[in-house]
């Protein structure tokens, strides 16, 4: 299943009413660690895109997808170079990010 809460997509394969809850607290926890997040990744790409600035990416990263399954966040249209998908897993309700990784 995947759920639009407030600006980001939730995905979760089997949800049941406690579920319903725990989409709704992990789109508020990206929402409120959204800063520090969004930093990793522009940590995370600047090696790669060099000319990449901070302004405005969270705008370039488009709508994130946070697979609770998976404690992944994906980045699948982005449009810093529009042929990757970005992605990263995240520890708890956002205490960590790690495991930046580019694939496509």
């Amino acid at each position: 299943m995947e759920k639009t809460i407030g600006n980001v997509i939730i995905r979760m394969i089997d949800v049941d009413s406690a579920d319903k809850n725990k989409m709704q607290e992990i789109a508020d926890a990206y929402e409120k660690k959204k800063v520090d997040i969004i930093e990793f990744v522009f940590h995370s790409l600047q090696e790669r895109y060099s000319e990449l600035k901070a302004d405005g990416l969270e705008e370039a990263l488009g709508i994130p997808v946070i697979d609770i399954d998976a404690d992944q966040v994906l980045y699948y249209k982005q449009t810093i170079d529009a042929e990757h998908v970005f992605s990263f897993e995240y520890i708890g309700m956002f205490d960590k990010c790690a495991y930046f990784s580019i694939n496509g």
